[in-house]
């Protein structure tokens, strides 16, 4: 989500959409979304943390960065055990170890 408060799902089964609430308010939270085993990864761009979404159980947790700028990362990808967010207006590339988290 992006500005949204909620995870968007979609069943594309029976064509039902529900969403999953994060808590958070604000614009520019996270851009971008990877699946690393049975977990989302969403990059924080205006964001302090990384969001995690586990769509089984209908529930997310949060990976602080401890970086309160904006614009911080756009994009993310899962390269074998690790995520990596691309850095916008941030001076690094953020590396997540996905197994710890």
């Amino acid at each position: 989500p992006f500005d949204a408060e909620e995870v968007l799902v979609l069943d594309i089964a029976t064509k039902e959409v529900s969403y999953i609430h994060t808590h958070r308010t604000g614009t520019s939270k996270w851009c971008g979304i990877v699946v690393h085993g049975d977990r989302l990864f969403c990059a924080p761009c205006h964001a302090k943390e990384v969001l995690v979404i586990y769509p089984s159980g209908r529930k997310v947790e949060f990976i602080d960065t401890q970086d309160a700028t904006i614009f911080k990362w756009h994009g993310i990808v899962a390269h074998g055990a690790h995520l990596y967010c691309a850095p916008h207006h941030s001076d690094k590339v953020l590396v997540i170890e996905a197994a710890t988290h």
